[in-house]
């Protein structure tokens, strides 16, 4: 090992020392929790056993069940940065929409969305965990846009995790709109409720794509 290699060596040591000392350091996975959300206990279940660390911001609650820290000076973010090269996973815990957007947007609305950006960007594994489950038909409705979000982050890798996700009770209508959407994102059956309807163009779709469509 030649000198250059010892003293990186050092620094690395010394990083890791400081980021202990902080708080930040130690754990495999960081929680950032930057808006309130109504289902925090479903999340604490999700992390519970993962070794995890729930960095606050703002006005966001501490769980009860998790080791939190606060993130309010430079240091604070600096040390949280340093700590997220080093864990296994990075959760982004129920963003708002607006958040949600701009961190599948790439766009930098607060410091939570520009660590996990990066740690999304340097490979991670990463994890959104959404209190709101939005509906099947995007088109026309207040969702539209989060739905795009979704399935943008979907693309890029991130594991899209629903608190209050309920039993999926099926389409009530299926469009070829539907059977298109569910080609383009693998989906090889479509579950619909009872006395759904399926268009003639959708069975015409799903027959040539090669999806099932469970009545």
């Amino acid at each position: 090992m030649n000198e250059s290699q010892i003293k990186q060596l050092i620094k690395r040591i010394v990083e890791e020392v400081l980021i202990r000392l902080s708080g930040f350091g130690g754990y495999k996975t960081l929680a950032l929790m930057s808006d309130m959300s109504a289902h925090m206990s479903e999340a604490c279940e999700y992390l519970v056993g993962k070794s995890a660390l729930a960095a606050i911001f703002g006005e966001a609650q501490e769980p009860a069940d998790i080791d939190s820290r606060r993130v309010d000076t430079d240091e604070d973010k600096r040390n949280l940065l340093t700590a997220m090269r080093s864990a296994n996973e990075v959760v982004l815990v129920a963003p708002s929409l607006t958040r949600l957007c701009a961190v599948a947007n790439g766009e930098e609305c607060c410091f939570a969305a520009t660590v996990f950006e990066k740690a999304i960007l340097n490979g991670k594994k990463t994890t959104v965990l959404l209190d709101f489950v939005p509906p099947k038909f995007k088109r026309g409705t207040l969702f539209e846009k989060a739905i795009n979000a979704v399935d943008a982050l979907r693309d890029m890798g991130v594991t899209v995790v629903y608190l209050n996700a309920k039993a999926d009770e099926g389409y009530a209508l299926v469009t070829e709109f539907e059977i298109n959407e569910a080609a383009k994102r693998g989906i090889e059956r479509i579950k619909c409720a009872p006395g759904a309807i399926i268009t003639p163009l959708a069975r015409d779709a799903a027959k040539d794509k090669g999806i099932a469509i469970d009545i």
